[in-house]
């Protein structure tokens, strides 16, 4: 297919994390990568800023129920035009070829705190459903039996990456 170099876009700590299927499903296609001996570049993400947006900042304007949990992990979110730009530095370096990089921003946030930036930004309080990490699990843990709620269930499999207390952010200090 004239294929010269494959980038794939992971997730960080996708290794560290099997119980929850979207990540082993990464780190599976990260290791056949590796032994397919295609020229690659993997790149691992923590999290989408644009999906803050619409999960925070559109229902906090519109006076709507945010959702958020008392989990203390912390991801560094990173805007997908520095992603790309990012990405475009990579491809042109060819010592980069196989290796696997983690882009992140060099703050970490919780839920709670996103929800407060955004209300300040909003100039207005946010009204908050607080859901906690272990309704999720149980939740979770409940509708895993039955075939019709498996995509759910998978979903909820974060929760099991929430409850670890997990820093999903490194200090970027890779040369690209």
């Amino acid at each position: 297919m004239g294929i010269q170099k494959y980038v794939f876009y992971s997730i960080h700590n996708c290794d560290k994390h099997p119980e929850v299927p979207l990540m082993e499903i990464r780190y599976c296609t990260e290791k056949f990568l590796k032994d397919s001996g295609l020229t690659h570049i993997i790149i691992r993400l923590c999290g989408f800023m644009q999906g803050l947006i619409g999960q925070y900042a559109v229902p906090i304007l519109e006076e709507k129920s945010v959702w958020g949990t008392d989990a203390p992990t912390r991801i560094a979110y990173v805007d997908t035009q520095d992603i790309a730009r990012l990405t475009f530095i990579a491809l042109r370096n060819e010592n980069i070829s196989g290796k696997i990089l983690t882009f992140a921003d060099p703050r970490a946030w919780t839920t709670q705190e996103v929800i407060t930036l955004c209300e300040r930004l909003a100039g207005q309080d946010a009204n908050v459903a607080t859901v906690p990490v272990s309704v999720l699990r149980f939740t979770r843990q409940l509708i895993r039996f039955f075939e019709w709620t498996n995509d759910v269930a998978d979903r909820l499999a974060f929760s099991e990456v929430f409850t670890s207390d997990t820093v999903f952010s490194v200090p970027m200090t890779q040369d690209i």
